[in-house]
């Protein structure tokens, strides 16, 4: 069953009458881990801004967005909010500025979640969150400001506030890049775990390793184009298009001379 499916999403600079993301079409089905991979500037992050209409106003979306059976593309602000965080939540690349530096993080946990509830059943569900998500003492992390908190605490807080509401897809932007490698493995777990419990999820990166893992469908995006869209299995065993070749080759050489430096 499709939950969300994308057609001919095509982004547009009206400045420059540049055309960023060109004619994209993937679907995501309940339950399920779309990747979306490619290099910087590939587009990833344009085309999950564009689902929730969080890009800047110079960006035109044209095409379809439809999740469920409603479409996206076009619906103002005031009816996206109704849809962001409850039914599709976002997940940012940076943890440490995502998040208010002014206000503790409780508070802005607190606030997204006053939307849906009241203030006690928002703190409450809040710090129930924040324990599921491996915090030890809630309390003191629901009492920290940002710059307390590490990035890979940040980031945790951020799954668990889009976990909080019930989300029905979760779409994370590269969520481990700003992380070090002990962070890095506490998200992805994380994220499996999310994976396991049948959420339906977006998840954009350039490393190939953690897709591979998490993935059931992979999407592999190339200058604003979807050159190679199957299933994760097929398409790293039996990739088509060149690029994704060479995406793969170039991560098995990094792979066998690190191994090299270590033995």
């Amino acid at each position: 069953m499709s939950l969300l499916s994308v057609k001919n999403l095509t982004i547009r600079d009206k400045r420059t009458n540049n055309i960023l993301v060109q004619d994209l079409s993937f679907e995501l089905s309940l339950g399920k881990v779309l990747g979306i991979i490619g290099e910087s500037g590939s587009g990833k992050s344009l085309t999950c801004k564009a689902i929730l209409g969080l890009n800047p106003d110079w960006l035109e979306a044209s095409g379809s967005v439809l999740f469920e059976t409603e479409e996206l593309l076009g619906k103002s602000h005031k009816d996206l909010r109704k849809i962001r965080g409850k039914k599709i939540a976002m997940v940012l690349q940076d943890a440490m500025n995502a998040f208010n530096p002014l206000y503790r993080v409780g508070h802005q946990m607190v606030e997204s979640l006053c939307e849906f509830m009241s203030t006690a059943q928002a703190k409450k569900l809040s710090l129930q969150w924040l324990v599921k998500m491996g915090f030890e003492k809630p309390e003191v992390v629901f009492k920290s400001y940002a710059h307390e908190l590490s990035g890979g605490m940040l980031q945790r807080v951020m799954i668990a506030l889009a976990l909080a509401q019930e989300t029905q897809i979760i779409i994370a932007d590269e969520p481990t890049s700003a992380l070090d490698v002990i962070h890095q493995h506490e998200i992805i777990n994380l994220f499996a775990s999310i994976r396991d419990e049948k959420h339906s999820l977006i998840f954009v990166s350039h490393d190939l390793g953690i897709v591979s893992y998490l993935a059931d469908d992979v999407l592999v995006m190339k200058e604003g184009k979807g050159i190679e869209y199957k299933p994760s299995q097929n398409l790293f065993s039996n990739p088509e298009h060149e690029y994704t070749n060479y995406l793969i080759q170039t991560r098995r050489t990094i792979s066998q001379r690190f191994s090299q430096c270590l033995a």
